[in-house]
């Protein structure tokens, strides 16, 4: 994770995630026909819940096992698929259970919690609003996109009890930059380090926009199987996309243990639409966070969405208009000295650039980090005949070649990173 590792990962990316047929064991997953509520298909630890094995259970329909009233709730919400998942609460046998419920083509996807939800005073209702909208405010009271991520990470580790709590943003390659970091003493710190691309590949990115968090309670844990295995309604696998049960593949398992870690939350942040990065919490031993929680988290991932958003646009503008006073300053200030040089060094700032070179008349000004004068008039040479100059990345021994010591010396001596062909930082 200490650097980009330039691999292919097109393995990674091929792997089908959402049709595992296999979820985690700290809940019950019911397939459930949408018209007349037939258990279609059920997870094989379905006895923890409706005290019926898989086969059995699959014979039945679910209203047997509920109150007429939840009957009554999943029936509305067959018109209400736009509103994509949904919580709600089962009583089966007495007993309270929390549960989430997706609605699909034809069928319900209904996530059942497998222990007993032991329904909360209103005291505890009170203490979850007040520390939400503590939370809330805290991150809406921030002023850029730095203080933001850095407020986040506090707080979200304050409420959720995480040993670790990242926040990281994605750049156009997909790699993912760390900008703030809440740990407990004694853990590895990765504040400021990338992680490269391949270790969220592009379809796992994909079902963030599905599913707002993904959460595994212990890496120690046995997939539980869904019976039968082909969905009887679309003759295929079911689509477990928007699943929060659906197993982790194998290889993020063993990456987490590499990592210490023995419970996971990735919670998403988008922005216009897309996935604009990632909080990733990470605690050292097993820790289970009840659906009333991850519903907290969903919530406030939202939330930030909407703040990150805010920022940034807010940043972009900001960003734009220092830009044209800039402009305009160096216009007036090279009409007034006839010279483009005089303003050599303002132009690093309207560029964004690390060096600049300006060539008129066989005269050579820089400023800031540049290649030798001998180096830049090779450069010069090429920009005057461009045909000179042929993209061939493929073709080996197709790059013209050209003398780079002092820019290797240069980068040696600066930790601004390494220079891209336009003079600033990739």
């Amino acid at each position: 994770m200490t650097g980009i590792r330039n691999y292919d990962a097109e393995f990674c990316g091929k792997v089908p995630l959402h049709q595992t047929n296999l979820i985690q064991p700290h809940g019950v997953l019911l397939i459930v026909k949408a018209d007349d509520f037939s258990i279609l298909q059920a997870s094989e630890n379905c006895d923890a819940v409706f005290g019926m094995a898989a086969p059995e259970l699959v014979k039945e329909k679910l209203d047997r096992f509920i109150e007429k009233g939840e009957v009554a709730q999943l029936s509305r919400l067959k018109a209400s698929a736009s509103l994509g998942k949904l919580p709600l609460r089962l009583t089966v046998d007495g007993k309270t259970f929390l549960a989430t419920v997706d609605q699909q083509e034809g069928f319900f996807v209904l996530e059942v919690e497998k222990d007993p939800h032991q329904v909360g005073s209103h005291s505890s209702f009170v203490h979850i609003y007040q520390e939400v909208k503590h939370t809330m405010a805290a991150i809406e009271a921030c002023g850029d996109t730095e203080e933001t991520c850095r407020v986040v990470a506090a707080e979200l580790k304050k409420l959720s009890g995480f040993d670790k709590v990242m926040v990281y943003r994605f750049d156009e390659g997909w790699n993912g930059d760390v900008l703030a970091e809440e740990k407990e003493e004694g853990m590895e710190s990765y504040m400021g380090l990338k992680f490269p691309a391949s270790d969220i590949p592009k379809q796992a990115r994909e079902l963030y926009k599905r599913s707002a968090y993904r959460l595994i309670p212990t890496i120690h844990y046995e997939p539980v199987r869904l019976f039968p295995v082909i969905n009887p309604h679309s003759n295929a696998f079911t689509n477990l996309s928007s699943s929060n049960l659906r197993s982790v593949a194998s290889v993020h398992l063993e990456y987490l243990q590499n990592m210490q870690v023995d419970a996971s939350m990735s919670t998403r942040i988008l922005k216009d639409g897309e996935l604009w990065g990632l909080i990733a919490c990470h605690h050292r031993t097993p820790f289970y966070l009840s659906y009333e929680m991850c519903s907290v988290f969903e919530l406030l991932s939202n939330f930030i969405s909407a703040k990150i958003s805010a920022v940034q646009n807010r940043d972009s503008f900001s960003y734009k208009e220092s830009k044209r006073q800039v402009q305009t300053e160096v216009m007036q200030q090279v009409l007034a000295a006839g010279s483009l040089a005089a303003e050599k060094t303002r132009l690093l700032q309207l560029l964004d650039a690390d060096g600049v070179a300006i060539v008129s008349n066989r005269q050579i000004e820089t400023a800031g980090i540049t290649p030798q004068k001998s180096e830049i008039e090779d450069l010069v040479l090429i920009l005057y005949w461009p045909s000179a100059a042929k993209p061939c990345r493929k073709l080996p021994g197709a790059v013209i070649p050209m003398r780079r010591c002092s820019l290797r010396k240069m980068q040696k001596n600066t930790t601004r990173g390494p220079l891209s062909a336009s003079g600033s930082k990739p």
